[in-house]
C-alpha cells in the first residue's frame, strides 16, 4: 500500500492510497497523531497533554496547554435576548413565499435522494480541507460478524478481558501502547483498513457558529430533561412514560440539525452503504407508515439519548446493529468543556484514543469495533446521542416484511433461498464501503 498525489479538476492535490504497489510500507499517521505514551512523557501534568496541528508550527515533543475556551456570553446581553426569526418570515414580518417554495423543493429532494453533499464541498474535503486519513492494521474481513450478516457475534465478558468494566485513564492506555489523536472535532478524518477501505470516519461538524449554537441548545435541552427525570442512560422511544420526553427531543429543531449532519456525512463518506440503508428504510416506512421517522432528513431509523450529565461507556460492542453498518455518535458538552481532560472515545481493536469535542460526530461500525470512553473530568458535563440501525430491520425487509420464523412457516422455498444468501451477505456488505479513490472518481 503506497501513497500518491492526485490532482482534481480544480487543480488541488490530494494524497490518496494506491493498492497497486506489492510492498508494504510503514503506515503513515495523521499529523496531529502521536503515541500516547510519548505524549505523556513530556507532559508535566495530564491537563497539558494536548497536541497542536502541524500548521501551528509546534513540535509534538512539547505540547502546550489546551486552548482556553471562549468566555460564556452573559444572559443579559442583547444577543441572548434577540429572538430568532421564524422560517420564511422577513424582518418586517411579511411571509416570504419564494423562500417557502425553495425550501419545500429542497426538502422534497432530500426525502427522495437523501441529503446529497454538494460536489464542491466534497471535492474541497477530499482534496485537502480534511486531515490526512488515519491508516490502521485492521482487517475488516475478520470483524466478528455472525453468520447471515445481519448481526455481530454476541460479546462475552471473557472476550473483553477481566477489566471489561474498568475506568481506564490516559496513563493506563499509554502503558498499553495506544495512539492518541488530538482531534479538533471539526476536520473530517477517514479511518481506513490495510487495503485502503474506509470503514469509519471522524466526521467532524459544520464550521459555522450557528451549528455550535444548535449544539448548545441540544445540550441544554437534554441536560434539563436528564436532571428532571434522573434518567441514567438511553431512552427507549416507545416507552409510555417517556413518550412526551422523546417527542420533545425528536421534535427539537437543533437536535434535528445535528441528526441531519450525521446522515449527510454518512452519505458523503459511504454513498453505497447509505443507499443500502435508504432503500431498506424507504421500503419499511412505505410498508408501515405508522412507524414514522425519528428525523425527517436522517436515514438512521434508531436513536438513543444519553442524558446523564457525565455520559461515558464501558468497553462494548453493539452486536445487534447491522455489522457492516455505521453508528453516528454525536458528543454534546457544557460550555467550557475541555476534551483533552476526559470524554475521549477509545477504539480497542485499533489501539486508538480520540479526543471527542463538543458538537463533533463520529461514524463507526459499532457492532464490530469495541469502543468505550475515558470518563469526563470532574466538573465537566458530557452528553451524547446516537443514531444507528438494528440488523433485524434489514432482515425483516429482505424477508418480505416478516421475520425468519414467519417466513419459514409461510414459504419454505423462499426461506431456503434467503438462507442460501446468508453465506455471502457479510462480504457483500463490506463491498458497500468506499475507498478514497472511489470517492474521488465519483467527482469526475
Amino acid at each position: 500500500m503506497s501513497w500518491f498525489v492526485r490532482k482534481l479538476r480544480g487543480g488541488k492535490e490530494f494524497a490518496g492510497v494506491s493498492n497497486t504497489a506489492p510492498e508494504r510500507v510503514k503506515p503513515l499517521r495523521a499529523a496531529a497523531t502521536f503515541k500516547l505514551k510519548e505524549c505523556l512523557k513530556v507532559a508535566e501534568d495530564i491537563s497539558i497533554a494536548y497536541l497542536l496541528s502541524p500548521d501551528e508550527g509546534r513540535s509534538p515533543s512539547a505540547p502546550p496547554p489546551h486552548p482556553t475556551p471562549p468566555p460564556t456570553q452573559s444572559p443579559a446581553s442583547s444577543a441572548s435576548k434577540r429572538k430568532e426569526p421564524a422560517e420564511d418570515v422577513e424582518e418586517d414580518g411579511r411571509y416570504n413565499h419564494r423562500h417557502s417554495k425553495r425550501r419545500r423543493k429542497h426538502n422534497e429532494a432530500v426525502y427522495a435522494s437523501g441529503h446529497v453533499p454538494l460536489p464542491g464541498s466534497t471535492s474541497s474535503l477530499l482534496a485537502g480541507a480534511s486531515a490526512p486519513p488515519i491508516p490502521s492494521d485492521a482487517d475488516i474481513h475478520t470483524f466478528p460478524a455472525a453468520h447471515g450478516g445481519y448481526f455481530a457475534k454476541p460479546q462475552r465478558k471473557e472476550d473483553l478481558d477481566i477489566d471489561y468494566d474498568k475506568k481506564y485513564t490516559l496513563e493506563e492506555l499509554a502503558a498499553l501502547g495506544f495512539t492518541y489523536i488530538a482531534w479538533d472535532g471539526i476536520t473530517p478524518i477517514p479511518i481506513y483498513d490495510e487495503d485502503g477501505v474506509i470503514f469509519a470516519v471522524l466526521a467532524g461538524r459544520a464550521s459555522d457558529q450557528s451549528y455550535i449554537d444548535d449544539a448548545d441548545k441540544a445540550f441544554n435541552l437534554m441536560a434539563s430533561i436528564g436532571k428532571e427525570e434522573g434518567q441514567p442512560g438511553p431512552l427507549r422511544l416507545s416507552t409510555g412514560t417517556h413518550a412526551i420526553i422523546t417527542a420533545k427531543l425528536l421534535g427539537n429543531r437543533s437536535i434535528n440539525r445535528l441528526a441531519t449532519f450525521a446522515s449527510s456525512s454518512f452519505q458523503r463518506w459511504s454513498p453505497k452503504l447509505f443507499s443500502y440503508y435508504k432503500d431498506h428504510m424507504d421500503a419499511l416506512y412505505a410498508h408501515d407508515p405508522s412507524l414514522g421517522r425519528n428525523f425527517s432528513k436522517s436515514v438512521f431509523p434508531c436513536t438513543a439519548f444519553n442524558l446523564s450529565r457525565r455520559s461515558w461507556a464501558f468497553k462494548h460492542r453493539d452486536s445487534t446493529n447491522l455489522p457492516f453498518g455505521w453508528c453516528a455518535i454525536c458528543a454534546l458538552a457544557k460550555k467550557g468543556f475541555r476534551p483533552h481532560l476526559g470524554g475521549q472515545i477509545i477504539f480497542w481493536e485499533l489501539r486508538m484514543v480520540v479526543e471527542f469535542p463538543h458538537a463533533a460526530t463520529i461514524l463507526i461500525p459499532s457492532a464490530c469495533v469495541t469502543h468505550s470512553n475515558v470518563p469526563p473530568a470532574p466538573g465537566n458535563e458530557h452528553l451524547s446521542f446516537t443514531q444507528f440501525a438494528a440488523g433485524a430491520l434489514f432482515c425483516f425487509v429482505d424477508n418480505g416484511f416478516q421475520n425468519d420464523k414467519q417466513l419459514f412457516n409461510r414459504n419454505r422455498a423462499e426461506f431456503r433461498r434467503m438462507e442460501a444468501l446468508k453465506s455471502t451477505r457479510w462480504e457483500n456488505g463490506l463491498g458497500l464501503y468506499s475507498t478514497l479513490d472511489e470517492l474521488l472518481d465519483r467527482l469526475d
